[in-house]
């Protein structure tokens, strides 16, 4: 009987390690299918990319924005490879190369699902005209608030032309000195607030004082006296500028008069030499 009673504790024992042995076994199965699977789908997936892929070539190009540039000088700046995927494309690179050229100061490409891109360019805004020359030919330059020489103007152009300004080996997109920017920031503000008023003025005139400080000289359109100012222009200091102009010639006192100042707030007439005040 012992020997029967152990049997039976073996036999259970037994049957309670293959019991446990069960779960395990499932486990190990189920990785197995698994991993078939897996491994059968990677060729389903590479051929899908096959069939994918070269849907996705980029085919349609968008040019967006404020931009005078035509289609063939964008996509020469943007230079892009030969085959260009949706996918893989770098947008950011062919931005970068777009905003290389003078006249862009703004460039962004985006994807268009699925073929396609999108580059969406703004261009400079010129303020004034700067006169220079250009293998040899005369030009005048449109300057945006940034200082950036950019692209000709057309002589019809209502920007003020600012003189003053020398360059040796003039290209398109040269950057004038960070000292000018609040001259044209000045006239970018102005252009926006009431364009009449710049354009009561031919000529704007960079003056550099001996200690280095920077005044303007004003040349106005309908009157013959120069009008000497600070750097910075605003809408109060030209409508007082047209102003005192009118008086003076109304009053017959303009052929008298070389210049007048409004450098210190308060206005300052030079009289003429040989010509007693």
């Amino acid at each position: 009987m012992a020997n029967a009673a152990a049997y039976d504790v073996r036999s259970r024992k037994s049957a309670e390690t293959r019991g446990a042995r069960r779960p395990a076994e499932a486990g190990e199965t189920g990785r197995k299918v698994l991993l078939a699977m897996i491994v059968g789908l990677v060729p389903l997936a590479a051929a899908s990319l096959l069939l994918v892929f070269p849907a996705m070539r980029v085919s349609r190009l968008e040019i967006a924005g404020r931009t005078a540039l035509g289609r063939d000088e964008v996509l020469q700046w943007a230079a892009l490879h030969a085959v260009e995927y949706l996918a893989t494309v770098d947008c950011q690179r062919i931005a970068a190369n777009l905003e290389a050229h003078p006249q862009v100061a703004d460039a962004e490409v985006t994807r268009i699902f699925p073929n396609g891109l999108r580059f969406t360019i703004t261009d400079r805004t010129p303020v004034a005209a700067i006169l220079t020359t250009l293998d040899g030919k005369a030009l005048a330059v449109g300057v945006d608030r940034d200082g950036y020489a950019f692209r000709a103007l057309s002589p019809d152009s209502d920007v003020p032309v600012l003189s003053g300004i020398r360059f040796e080996g003039f290209r398109f997109g040269v950057r004038l000195p960070d000292s000018l920017l609040p001259v044209l920031q000045s006239l970018e503000a102005l252009r926006k607030a009431d364009p009449g008023l710049l354009s009561a003025f031919s000529e704007i005139r960079l003056v550099r004082k001996p200690y280095g400080d920077l005044e303007l000289l004003l040349y106005p359109l309908q009157y013959r006296i120069p009008v000497r100012t600070p750097a910075v222009l605003n809408e109060e200091l030209l409508r007082s500028i047209i102003l005192v102009l009118d008086v003076v010639e109304k009053q017959g006192l303009s052929p008298a008069i070389s210049e007048l100042d409004f450098r210190t707030g308060t206005v300052v007439y030079r009289v003429k030499e040989g010509i007693s005040g």
